[in-house]
């Protein structure tokens, strides 16, 4: 070999390991990845649904794009009760699909699951004495109805006595008279399983 060619050498080698380095992956990654999916979908289905969080995780971490993962990742959280978790799952699958009733469904259920859980700890943690102390005591009731019923509107009890509102009411809060607010809307029963984009 002449000089030139010794020299030239390593660099065409590190231009052909450089080359392989940035070739697509091989097969076994893909064919991880179903696997992945597979053992995701029979943990869920077995009921494991930590297992099925963690591996729907690794999904949406090797495909960020596909909204279907992000839904499932938001069904496992869900049903370990990670409502904060869960919303910011069904969020992330709504910002790549905004068409997926069954997302916004599940994210409203997450959404007044959060509310319920903030209301009923304002009332426990706070004075008695605090004004908001019967409006937290009020929504926390309210909410617990909803989600008791699988997120169907049920009608509220009719208030013992009257609590004067000292503020402006929201809109839909209780009027100043002690008349309970009007049902909220039926917001479905529970999560929905269905994955996919079905609407």
């Amino acid at each position: 070999m002449g000089r030139l060619s010794v020299r030239l050498l390593p660099v065409v080698l590190s231009l052909a390991l450089a080359a392989c380095a940035s070739a697509p992956a091989p097969r076994a990654a893909t064919i991880d990845l179903v696997e992945t999916e597979r053992l995701a979908e029979q943990a869920y289905r077995q009921g494991d649904h930590a297992r099925a969080a963690e591996l729907y995780a690794d999904i949406v971490e090797a495909m960020p794009g596909e909204a279907d993962y992000w839904y499932r990742l938001g069904n496992a959280y869900a049903r370990q009760g990670l409502s904060q978790q869960a919303a910011l799952s069904y969020q992330q699958s709504l910002a790549l699909d905004s068409g997926n009733a069954r997302g916004w469904h599940n994210m409203g259920m997450m959404h007044l699951k959060l509310a319920h859980e903030a209301f009923e700890a304002g009332e426990k943690r706070g004075s008695k004495r605090a004004r908001v102390h019967e409006e937290n005591r009020r929504l926390a009731e309210a909410t617990a109805r909803v989600l008791e019923h699988g997120g169907r509107a049920v009608s509220a009890p009719a208030p013992a006595m009257a609590t004067p509102v000292t503020a402006m009411p929201e809109p839909g809060a209780a009027a100043t008279d002690g008349s309970p607010a009007a049902a909220p809307e039926a917001v479905g029963a529970g999560i929905n399983e269905e994955a996919g984009g079905s609407r």
